[in-house]
């Protein structure tokens, strides 16, 4: 399936298309991708309109941090990294001259922006439909599966609540504030996968399939089921119409770890919080818990990653595992949570794969000749 899939990419800096080719050729390759984009981007139009909300209020603080602070620093960690790389490894002799033409096919191949489009460009319609619906999920369905959800978490954790059991290993300040570094990286990570996937010069089985099961985790788990299933998590579980809360405990020990070193996970959940209390702050908003999309889109990174190269599937391995026990230890999610983003990710990517194939043959994708 991987070699069906990538015969489509292999040839494009191989000969001397026009640029207008070259990117006919890439709306056919990514029209499953493009379409489930722009169904998505107009069904949120429709869905937030018709509830009286801007469209685009919810989704700008998002994409101001994501255009003006994560893609520029995901970008200079990458000139950083293949610098030291050059330096260290291959050791040229004229260290200035071989970065720069290591970077001037990067930057100024036709292909490449040809692939890059739509790849990269329609992938933010799709963001801004999730960042908008994730906001509007208790107008459609007012949250109430927490309880249930706790419930669940103790039913299939011995009686116990999932954070108890991680506090002899993570309840310290070390442990805690790792948690915390990783699980912060996971934006940075999925950047460095969405951008690569989109810009290199061929594909090689992963790219276009990582592309298409990354938008559906956000349309069905990020969407669908986080509407039907409307959830806040264990951070906002006082906001629950709950007798107690279980997790009062361990959002005092968080903050007790914020009191001397900054745990940046609780940041975050008071501008949400904020977001959710009083809609019109302008900050961010959208507050959901099942299923965990942190969980789901880790799963996708660690198969492609295995698609990639075995060692780095493993390092992909461990960086799940930490985001797994970081999304309950923080207080982002229920356990549960976490055990059906994963499910998601892995049936979706499995999905995607024979639906490329189909599409390839729909749409007569080929190798350019």
């Amino acid at each position: 399936m991987a070699d069906h899939i990538s015969s489509s990419f292999l040839p494009l800096e191989s000969k001397p298309h026009s640029f207008a080719r070259l990117l006919r050729q890439q709306l056919r390759t990514h029209a499953f991708l493009i379409m489930s984009c722009i169904i998505y981007f107009i069904i949120a139009v429709i869905i937030t309109t018709s509830l009286g909300k801007d469209f685009g209020f919810s989704a700008w603080p998002y994409l101001e941090m994501i255009f003006v602070f994560m893609v520029p620093l995901t970008f200079m960690a990458s000139l950083i990294a293949v610098f030291f790389y050059m330096a260290i490894v291959k050791k040229p002799k004229h260290l200035t001259r071989a970065f720069i033409e290591f970077y001037r096919p990067l930057i100024l191949s036709p292909p490449r922006w040809a692939k890059a489009i739509p790849a990269i460009g329609v992938m933010m319609l799709g963001f801004m439909a999730f960042t908008e619906m994730k906001s509007v999920i208790p107008l459609l369905n007012p949250y109430g599966w927490d309880i249930a959800f706790m419930e669940m978490d103790r039913l299939l954790h011995f009686g116990q609540d999932p954070w108890r059991l991680l506090q002899p290993l993570f309840g310290s300040n070390a442990p805690t504030l790792m948690l915390n570094f990783i699980y912060n990286l996971w934006f940075f990570v999925m950047f460095g996968f969405w951008l690569c996937s989109g810009w290199t010069k061929s594909d090689q089985g992963w790219e276009r399939q990582f592309l298409l099961s990354f938008i559906w985790c956000w349309i069905i788990g990020g969407t669908v089921l986080a509407t039907l299933f409307s959830s806040m998590g264990p951070a906002f579980y006082d906001l629950v119409n709950a007798p107690t809360n279980p997790y009062a405990s361990q959002m005092a020990f968080l903050g007790s770890i914020n009191e001397s070193h900054e745990v940046l996970a609780l940041g975050a959940q008071d501008m949400l919080r904020a977001g959710y209390l009083n809609p019109s702050n302008g900050g961010l908003s959208g507050i959901s818990a099942m299923p965990s999309l942190h969980n789901a889109t880790s799963t996708l990174f660690m198969l492609a990653a295995y698609r990639i190269n075995k060692g780095f599937g493993h390092v992909m391995m461990a960086f799940l595992i930490c985001i797994m026990i970081g999304s309950v230890h923080l207080a982002w999610h229920y356990a549960v949570d976490a055990y059906l983003g994963i499910l998601i990710a892995l049936i979706i990517w499995f999905v995607s794969g024979r639906a490329l194939m189909w599409q390839d043959k729909l749409f007569k994708v080929q190798e350019p000749t």
